[in-house]
């Protein structure tokens, strides 16, 4: 359907079969749509196994200081891809592994919620 003109209607539903509708592409309102992820979600990297890189997506429910660390098979601390204050979103990072001997790794998803306090 065209954005604005005139056209005849082929259906019922729009108008009278035959009849002639001008439209315009005047806007008439808009309509923010707030997306709010369902809470702290953690997704599989790809591609795996990393080759020499590779994306981890996760997602956040509320504005708050997010950590995303890997770790080898012994637990030791290999990067650190993400320490920053993160609002509410869906996000992908890259893990550029090239530099690391080739193993196992695990990464990790921390979450920090901000509070206030008072005395």
């Amino acid at each position: 359907m065209p954005s604005s003109g005139v056209f005849t209607s082929p259906s019922k539903h729009i108008a009278r079969p035959g009849s002639t509708i001008e439209l315009s592409s005047t806007t008439t309102g808009v309509e923010e749509i707030q997306f709010l992820p369902s809470g702290l979600r953690l997704d599989q990297n790809f591609p795996n196994p990393v080759n020499p890189t590779t994306n981890i997506g996760f997602e956040i429910k509320f504005l708050s200081l997010v950590t995303l660390k890997v770790y080898d098979i012994l637990g030791r601390e290999a990067a650190s891809i993400v320490s920053e204050k993160l609002s509410p979103g869906i996000y992908v990072r890259q893990w550029n592994a090239s530099k690391m001997p080739s193993g196992v790794y695990f990464y990790r998803l921390h979450q920090v919620m901000y509070q206030k306090q008072r005395g």
